[in-house]
């Protein structure tokens, strides 16, 4: 399942990245949005799989990871403007 919600959040990415209509757009971003219950998920994984002293720095990495991915989407749309010039 963890997988599958992955999977259907990088094609929404995908999605966003490579159009220039509105309606596409939002359409990619919800499904993006479905990948969002993976969070809680991987940190309740994370509480269960690392070491008690290595807790936090885990829930930091992959709670900003979301910030991270989030924002390389942005720097790939405006790379592929400027090459493509859409």
């Amino acid at each position: 399942m963890l997988i599958l919600g992955h999977a259907v959040m990088v094609a929404g990415a995908l999605v966003s990245a490579v159009t220039n209509e509105l309606l596409v757009m939002i359409t990619g971003r919800t499904l993006q949005g479905f990948a969002m219950s993976a969070i809680p998920l991987g940190i309740s994984l994370a509480r269960d799989i690392v070491p008690r002293e290595e807790l936090g720095s885990a829930m930091a990495l992959i709670s900003s990871s979301m910030g991270v991915g989030g924002g390389c989407l942005y720097v790939f749309r405006q790379a592929r403007r400027g090459v493509l010039g859409s």
